[in-house]
């Protein structure tokens, strides 16, 4: 039952290119559309009620070593027991929605693998021209995993989890875990942004300063990328052992 190990092995790979880590938009488009009709049901009024802390309860300890997102190795038996189990054909079985999950989680894991490793070489680089072949890909692909992963965390806190409240509350606490998780996950990938803008500018130094500059932005940006792609790791696969069961049975 536990997919919280899986690597997704096959999109981590330091040769992807830009670009094909993300769904078609249209078919992004088109699984939340589909969803929401179907959980409309669950939608009628104002929405889960929410505290100052999101969807955090007072009695579910996110801080708690089981429960945080970069002290826990596994989701807690506690919350392992409220979830559904998968449905009998495993991950074969998932199909709209919780497909496009799929793909855009693979997205997100395959360009966070990739952007440190991609770093990393270009800070073993001596030559200016090596550093300008290498850089504009590790900036275009820092700004997208960045994007995109805002992106979806809120369509996630806004959309997605207050209908799984509405139809199984149930799920509350391992909803709230999640949150927690996103509210982490925004000052990293915060904080990723910033290195990534300051290695950006760092490409404009004039050339004489150039290699040590890049260099010396490229060592920050590589151990945050580092800390997103193991949070990103853990996350994502106990939210895909929480949601995507979910999904099968919306």
């Amino acid at each position: 039952m536990l997919i919280s190990v899986r690597k997704m092995e096959l999109t981590r790979h330091p040769d992807a290119v830009n670009g094909t880590f993300w769904p078609i938009p249209s078919v992004l488009r088109d699984a939340v559309n589909s969803f929401q009709r179907r959980g409309n049901a669950y939608m009628c009024g104002s929405g889960f009620p929410r505290n100052g802390n999101g969807f955090m309860t007072k009695t579910f300890d996110y801080q708690a070593p089981e429960n945080h997102l970069e002290k826990r190795a596994q989701l807690s038996p506690l919350l392992v027991a409220k979830l559904f189990d998968p449905p009998p054909g495993g991950r074969a079985s998932y199909r709209g929605e919780a497909s496009v999950w799929m793909q855009i989680h693979e997205g997100l894991l395959g360009a966070s693998a990739t952007l440190p490793r991609w770093s990393e070489d270009l800070l073993s680089k001596d030559r200016v021209e090596e550093i300008d072949r290498l850089a504009p890909r590790i900036l275009a692909l820092g700004r997208q995993l960045v994007q995109h992963a805002h992106g979806h965390h809120h369509i996630e806190d806004d959309f997605f989890f207050p209908t799984f409240l509405r139809a199984f509350p149930e799920l509350e606490s391992p909803i709230d875990l999640l949150e927690g998780d996103h509210e982490i996950l925004a000052v990293v990938l915060d904080d990723l942004e910033k290195s990534v803008m300051d290695f950006g500018r760092s490409l404009g130094v004039e050339q004489t300063a150039k290699r040590d500059a890049v260099l010396k932005a490229g060592e920050v940006l590589t151990d945050r990328a580092w800390r997103l792609d193991r949070l990103f790791t853990r996350h994502i696969g106990d939210e895909e052992e929480i949601c995507l069961p979910v999904l099968y049975r919306i």
